[in-house]
């Protein structure tokens, strides 16, 4: 466990370190599928103008409460990444981090994300988009295949078949669906 956690937390320092070479104070950021605030927060409390957007209202809760804690004010909405309900060119940065891609179902689903962000985006702005890294664990990845297989099998008695390549993840107690 404690292996992970500092993977994880390798990972989160890289991610900040693309954030600061590319962010600058006067710009307007949309921090997409923000979840719990991990990058909103922070960024908010240190003067960026910035959004968040998540589909799930439990993480916008956990993200206020993050900011509270923080003593920072934060604007959130509750909307779905695949129809960002904001105009076209509004957007100087677009963050998707934290793999965030891969946590929605269906390659089509997911080019209509990155269609959006480039809606939002105004002309010459930036996106920046987070991936796991599906190679890191060659144990991991047969151990998706079989799931594949077995969900086949599945399938064909009723239950729903999931694209190839997503995958349920029971994490924490909690059912996400991943894309790797």
């Amino acid at each position: 466990h404690k292996e992970r956690v500092e993977r994880v937390d390798a990972y989160k320092d890289e991610e900040w370190r693309i954030i600061k070479r590319r962010i600058k104070k006067n710009q307007k950021v949309l921090d997409l599928c923000c979840g719990p605030g991990t990058f909103l927060v922070p960024l908010a409390k240190e003067g960026y103008n910035i959004e968040g957007i998540d589909f799930s209202s439990e993480m916008l809760k956990q993200a206020k409460e993050f900011a509270k804690k923080e003593n920072t004010r934060i604007r959130t909405s509750i909307g779905d990444a695949r129809n960002i309900r904001r105009k076209n060119n509004q957007y100087d940065l677009v963050l998707l981090m934290g793999d965030s891609i891969g946590s929605i179902p269906k390659s089509e689903n997911r080019q209509r994300v990155i269609d959006e962000c480039f809606r939002v985006l105004k002309n010459g702005g930036t996106l920046i988009v987070t991936f796991g890294n599906k190679y890191y664990s060659v144990r991991w990845t047969l151990n998706q295949i079989l799931l594949y297989i077995w969900r086949a099998i599945m399938s064909h008695f009723g239950n729903e078949l999931i694209e190839f390549g997503d995958w349920i993840d029971k994490m924490y107690g909690r059912t996400r669906i991943h894309h790797n």
